[in-house]
């Protein structure tokens, strides 16, 4: 959103043509973005490479899958 406002300030551009040059929606200056807290899953992640050091990521995904992990 610095872009946008930059745009608005230093260039004179109304907020709605900044975003379409953006290629940004018209509500996105006013949606905040909503962040997960992936720590658990990487902490099981951490722990199930830890046991099993010569496994990836596709076995680590099916037996994730068979626990009902997230």
């Amino acid at each position: 959103m610095s872009m946008c406002l930059a745009m608005q300030t230093d260039h004179g551009v109304s907020l709605r043509r900044s975003l379409t040059a953006l290629r940004l929606s018209r509500a996105a200056p006013y949606t905040q973005s909503r962040r997960r807290d992936d720590t658990p899953l990487i902490d099981a992640m951490t722990a199930y490479l830890a046991d099993n050091p010569g496994q990836g990521f596709g076995l680590l995904y099916e037996a994730f899958r068979a626990k009902d992990h997230p």
